[in-house]
């Protein structure tokens, strides 16, 4: 019975979060050749390093507020998306632990 819950959730859920991969790969592939996000962690390590914790959050804020409109449109895109991302992988991992698979349908479509 096992496969076959298995082979169900491969057909019903899989899709979606593999869809959601997707989409947030391809926002970070495209902010990849716009932003460079050695240089910026690299920046936030030597912030809390040399200074304090306590200054990373002014790092930050200083670079939200420096950043132009499209890198805050990537950067909210990808926090949506991974957002929704953990929301269905939580929600697919309870279930199933649960032993829940008849329920597994609302998994993505309950709110």
């Amino acid at each position: 019975m096992r496969k076959v819950y298995g082979i169900w959730f491969m057909k019903r859920v899989l899709p979606w979060l593999a869809a959601e991969f997707v989409v947030l790969s391809t926002i970070f592939a495209g902010a990849q050749s716009y932003l460079s996000f050695g240089h910026i962690l690299n920046n936030a390590v030597v912030r809390v390093k040399y200074y304090s914790l306590l200054s990373f959050s002014d790092f930050l804020m200083s670079a939200v507020t420096n950043a132009d409109l499209f890198t805050l449109t990537m950067l909210a895109g990808a926090f949506f998306v991974g957002t929704l991302v953990v929301r269905d992988t939580i929600r697919a991992t309870r279930r199933m632990r649960a032993g829940n698979f008849l329920r597994m349908s609302r998994v993505l479509y309950s709110r």
